[in-house]
């Protein structure tokens, strides 16, 4: 990546490398637990985020006052409920209560504070090491899937076997993040052009619908962010970037199983939709998660069913496609 700044990148405290193995371990550990088959919990793991939590906390004191920051605070504070509401009601779904707690409670506070905390002292530094490690994650994903290993709800035609959903849903991310180093003046144009057709053509295979929408607006807002609209040319730029972007969107709906998908949301919605809210047809297949989880929310509206219950309380196939749902259901 060409580096646009003065910064010594070989310079890293001890509590910055460990932070930053941390970030590189959080962003890349599913695929080394879904396609390598490596686990790396119970007693390594729990050590290893001790030692980076106690490292950062010797080597400066104010790693503790990201605690009372937005939004680190408003996080503790569903960690802390959303643990008490499983301590009541119990994982259903679940092996091991470590492999549960460790994942989906602790890891996303501690990244937080991690990011915050290595940001402010250098935020370039930063965005590059979860940028290298996003791009390693999806470069690996891509070159190992073992088709073999594909699940009986997941179509033959569609890619990313082993790792589902996490592997566009990161690409996406990957996304964001290069364009924001971009915009910074930190990776150049061959970088970002590389960047984004990896997240596109990962996105491609693995054909996740909404991966391809959240790529389609972070490019769009990122594009347009880069014009200043107070010139005729300006404008002429942006009339042949819609006239491109309509002609991949268009290639990619005729030529792609992404596309097949896509055509067929609104269909698969209405066979699904039982309600009188036409809006839910526009989720297709989805759609039923969203009214089987709306009834749970009815029922436990304080508590929720649970992280995670939703398949064993339900009875349905898969976890919900939607965090919003998840937040308002399961907890």
């Amino acid at each position: 990546m060409s580096l646009r700044s003065k910064h010594n990148l070989d310079k890293i405290d001890l509590s910055s490398q460990v932070n930053y193995l941390f970030l590189v371990f959080v962003l890349t550990k599913d695929f080394f637990s879904s396609v390598l088959k490596a686990n790396f919990l119970n007693t390594a793991n729990i050590l290893f985020l001790l030692l980076s939590v106690a490292v950062a906390i010797t080597a400066n004191r104010n790693y503790l006052r990201l605690l009372s920051v937005k939004p680190i605070l408003f996080w503790s504070l569903w960690v802390v409920y959303a643990s008490l509401v499983w301590s009541v009601i119990g994982i259903r779904s679940e092996g091991k209560p470590l492999n549960f707690i460790l994942p989906n409670f602790v890891y996303p506070i501690i990244t937080m504070c991690i990011v915050c905390y290595e940001g402010n002292k250098d935020l370039r530094r930063t965005t590059l090491v979860v940028l290298v490690a996003l791009s390693a994650y999806v470069i690996a994903g891509m070159l190992f899937q073992d088709h073999s290993a594909a699940s009986s709800a997941w179509e033959d035609e569609r890619g990313g076997h082993q790792m589902g959903n996490a592997l566009p849903l990161k690409a996406c991310v990957l996304t964001f993040i290069a364009m924001f180093a971009y915009v910074k003046d930190w990776i150049g144009k061959k970088w970002i052009i590389s960047l984004v057709l990896l997240s596109l053509v990962t996105i491609l295979y693995v054909a996740t619908r909404k991966a391809f929408v959240g790529w389609m607006i972070i490019m769009g807002v990122s594009m347009l962010s880069r014009f200043k609209f107070n010139k005729p040319w300006d404008w002429i730029k942006i009339l042949v970037l819609l006239l491109v972007a309509l002609f991949v969107y268009n290639y990619i709906m005729a030529h792609t199983y992404l596309g097949v998908r896509m055509e067929g949301t609104v269909e698969q919605g209405m066979e699904i939709n039982e309600t009188d809210v036409e809006a839910l047809n526009y989720l297709g297949d989805r759609s039923i998660q969203y009214i089987m989880a709306w009834e749970e929310f009815q029922k436990h509206p304080v508590t929720g069913i649970g992280l995670h219950n939703f398949q064993s309380v339900t009875g349905f196939p898969i976890r919900i496609h939607s965090e919003y749902m998840v937040q308002l259901c399961d907890d």
